[in-house]
């Protein structure tokens, strides 16, 4: 009932704060995070008045950053929860980092996640 509770809890803000962005005439976010060594970061918010194409290219019309810290603590605290839910721990260990596209329109989400990882290679040798 509690994961039930929080997922409405999250959809109900992500439905305020799209409402909210849109009135600003934000047409996409972007957002890029890095973690690891169990911290994580939200690191930029941009907000463009443009949308990201299909492919989610780099012809972007003009950068702004949000105007409003409230609104962007509030972006902030819906992008944690969203790569929390798809991305479990991805501030633990060597962590993660990648790119979330926003787009306000659609109301459509595209993360770009990579994850970092401790490579180890074992080897033996007997009887030289």
């Amino acid at each position: 009932m509690i994961e039930n509770t929080n997922n409405e809890l999250q959809k109900k803000a992500r439905t305020d704060l799209l409402a909210t962005l849109q009135k600003q005439k934000i047409k996409s976010l972007r957002l890029l995070y890095r973690g690891g060594a169990d911290e994580g970061n939200i690191e930029t918010i941009e907000r463009y008045p443009g949308t990201w194409g299909g492919s989610y290219s780099n012809t972007i019309q003009e950068y702004r950053p949000l105007e409003n810290e409230n609104i962007e603590d509030l972006v902030r605290d819906l992008i944690w929860d969203i790569l929390d839910d798809n991305f479990g721990s991805w501030y633990n260990e060597e962590g993660g980092h990648g790119t979330i596209y926003w787009d306000m329109k659609n109301d459509t989400i595209k993360i770009c996640h990579n994850v970092m990882f401790m490579e180890s290679i074992y080897e033996e040798k007997e009887g030289l």
